[in-house]
């Protein structure tokens, strides 16, 4: 998202992007697009004095009029040695509405602590992508009256419904023209609760619908021997597909009838925005604001609910036959474009920052 927003709006700002451990796999892409980015190296849940006077010297030398930081161990970092590096001004971004142990270790959620603390002195602006995320924040202590809502958006050109690449994946996937099929874009990660997912699939089979479900993402393979094992105990394995990870997401949403959210967990889904733009209509289970995202034009389950989660796909497997699924399909990408485009947010962050700048100059 980072990666896409400083595409969004680079004509306007210069960037420079500093990663506190390494490039990862946005580096070169970045560097493409004319960005300075550096990478401090430093080891996970291990500070580097090192690692933060160079911090300290990349800030005195490229001088920015705004600093923006994402997600905990960067907001702590970054607001602190903004500090001592000429003071410009912090926005923050928070992106979690799970603050509890199942996703982060105890480190974290130190971490996390000490930036309630610190909002009420060291950012101008919390970012949140959700409405939820902002409320939960705020509750453990970020300062509320900083905290402001800019939904995550998606590039709507990017994501757009492909009539052929549809036909490519489920041709390589072997999925019949007419065969119903659903799937989920998430990568193996607690809290995307595929194990919910599988017993549900499980519930509709023995209920005689006919479908198969992808699973696409990374450590969604048949190496993956946890998954291995789910997909053994629910007796599932021949109505799944496993994509792996995949660099072909628009066209893997376009293949699909259905997308399904199973998580425990979530703040604004992002694969939901990404399916939706390409019309592709979305199940959700009811956590952070996937229920805002999908408005009317999808369906909503209780997280940990494999029951109700199987009813909500059995309703819209019902609901997407062919003749309604087009206007619904209309209705998912039309909502994207309107509430959740890469535009907007860009236009958002990029109102967010010239306001910072300028409250710097009047001071």
């Amino acid at each position: 998202m980072l990666y896409r927003l400083i595409g969004v709006t680079s004509d306007a700002f210069e960037h420079a992007v500093v990663s506190l451990r390494g490039e990862g796999v946005y580096g070169q892409q970045l560097r493409g697009q004319g960005v300075s980015v550096t990478a401090l190296g430093m080891q996970r849940g291990r500070p580097s004095i090192a690692a933060l006077r160079r911090l300290q010297r990349v800030i005195a030398e490229f001088q920015p009029h705004v600093i923006q930081t994402r997600l905990d161990h960067a907001n702590l970092v970054g607001g602190l040695v903004a500090r001592f590096a000429g003071a410009p001004p912090v926005v923050w971004a928070v992106h979690s509405t799970d603050l509890g142990p199942l996703r982060t270790s105890w480190k974290t959620r130190l971490v996390r602590r000490f930036c309630a603390q610190l909002s009420h002195a060291l950012p101008r602006s919390i970012v949140s992508d959700a409405h939820s995320s902002a409320a939960l924040h705020a509750k453990i202590g970020f300062s509320a009256a900083k905290l402001l809502v800019v939904p995550n958006g998606v590039d709507p050109m990017s994501f757009r419904p492909d009539r052929e690449a549809r036909e490519r994946i489920r041709g390589l996937w072997g999925v019949a023209a007419g065969e119903f099929l659903l799937g989920c874009v998430a990568r193996w990660d607690p809290l995307k609760d595929h194990e919910n997912l599988l017993r549900a699939v499980r519930l509709l089979a023995d209920r005689g619908r006919r479908f198969r479900c992808v699973l696409v993402g990374g450590g969604m393979d048949r190496h993956n021997r946890d998954l291995q094992r789910l997909t053994l105990r629910w007796g599932v394995a021949d109505r799944l597909i496993l994509g792996g990870a995949s660099s072909e997401v628009p066209s893997i949403m376009n293949a699909l009838d259905l997308h399904v959210l199973p998580s425990r967990a979530e703040s604004l889904p992002v694969a939901v925005m990404e399916a939706m733009a390409c019309g592709t209509p979305c199940v959700v289970t009811d956590v952070g604001d996937a229920r805002h995202l999908v408005g009317e034009t999808g369906w909503i389950a209780r997280p940990q609910d494999s029951a109700a989660l199987a009813d909500a796909i059995e309703t819209a497997l019902v609901e997407c036959q062919p003749g309604t699924r087009e206007q619904r399909a209309a209705m998912c990408r039309a909502r994207v474009i309107r509430e959740f485009s890469l535009p907007r947010m860009g236009a958002e962050y990029a109102a967010l920052w010239t306001e910072v700048a300028a409250s710097q100059v009047r001071l």
